[in-house]
């Protein structure tokens, strides 16, 4: 049974994305975490969060635990011996201002992006492997992750899914049977935003096929607009993670979670988003044998192939805001961040 606390956390993160005054009546239950409903369809939120270690997890979740240490209290778990370190600093400007002539920190390494995309990998492969245990009445269900793992900045204003999304995070969110995986970035901080991870795969993998595709003039001179979600289509399928062809305003869509994509010359990637709508109309269409000469097809996939192989991507700006939450504990919800450029072998400790 979660006690007070972790209910508190877990409808905070909720709050950052779903509104659960006006758009959502909103559920706690268990398997998954909430049901929301709105218009006479219900779906859930499993919420579930990220941290580097056990020691960063109890600097967040135990009530002041940070201020105790800096006030000199003994750690309360022999990790946190090693894993925080509490030294004294002055923190300068980069003209030599003086901000702070002593003050009492908690200094810790930011683990590096693929770490970091690792890490949420296997957090979501766990969470893939109790759906099961969901309740599947539900017309589907959203996964929501709250990421501490970076102090103060993971995925920035601007990112390169190439540097994001490792081997093994891009097969966890294919094969992720949850409608949507978001992930809120920065949670503590003012810079917090959150990202659909599952429709930003989506989103990467079309757009270095199409790029693929246009690296053969005899390809854009023999397909059609429609025929490029089928020749994606049959490319997915092949790598065992299919998606769905739909018909979405007259034109034929590639469908997976909540996100669907398709391409024309004159509006290049063309994006549906459907959140949490229920998608059930539409009108689903088999896959089509795309004729092309085999040479040609073969060249697609190869340098689809090589283009997986050696992690291409695209650089993007595409995150959401937050929503206002009113943060429900007592304690401060912000934390003071300072990133050094560099640390001095004489600082005091």
């Amino acid at each position: 049974m979660q006690n007070d606390d972790s209910l508190k956390w877990e409808r905070y993160i909720l709050d950052l994305v779903y509104d659960g005054e006006t758009e959502n009546s909103v559920e706690h239950a268990d398997s998954p975490d909430f049901r929301l409903s709105r218009n006479e369809y219900t779906f859930g939120v499993e919420v579930t969060e990220l941290f580097k270690d056990g020691s960063s997890a109890r600097l967040v979740k135990l009530p002041d635990y940070m201020q105790r240490l800096i006030d000199g209290e003994r750690p309360v778990h022999k990790e946190d011996v090693s894993g925080i370190n509490v030294a004294t600093v002055r923190v300068e400007n980069p003209d030599g201002t003086v901000v702070h002539e002593s003050l009492k920190v908690i200094i810790s390494e930011i683990g590096s992006l693929r770490d970091h995309a690792d890490a949420l990998a296997e957090q979501i492969e766990r969470k893939n492997d109790a759906y099961q245990g969901y309740d599947q009445t539900l017309g589907h269900i959203d996964l929501l992750i709250g990421d501490h793992f970076s102090s103060g900045e993971s995925i920035g204003n601007t990112y390169s899914t190439a540097e994001f999304f490792t081997p093994k995070l891009r097969e966890a969110l294919r094969a992720s049977p949850f409608r949507e995986v978001m992930l809120i970035t920065n949670l503590l901080y003012d810079n917090a935003a959150w990202v659909p991870l599952r429709q930003l795969e989506l989103m990467e993998s079309f757009m270095v096929f199409v790029y693929c595709i246009y690296q053969s003039q005899e390809a854009l001179t023999l397909l059609e607009e429609e025929d490029v979600v089928h020749l994606f289509a049959e490319v997915m399928e092949s790598y065992g993670t299919p998606v769905t062809l739909r018909v979405e305003n007259g034109f034929q869509f590639a469908a997976r979670g909540s996100a669907s994509v398709a391409y024309t010359p004159k509006n290049g990637t063309l994006v549906h988003e459907y959140g949490d709508l229920p998608v059930d109309d539409f009108e689903v269409v088999e896959r089509r044998n795309i004729d092309l000469p085999e040479d040609v097809r073969s060249f697609i996939h190869d340098e689809y192939q090589r283009a997986r192989d050696g992690g291409a991507g695209f650089e993007t700006e595409y995150v959401r805001k937050v929503r206002d939450a009113v943060w429900p504990f007592d304690t401060d919800r912000r934390t003071q961040y300072f990133e050094a450029t560099a640390i001095k072998p004489d600082t005091p400790k």
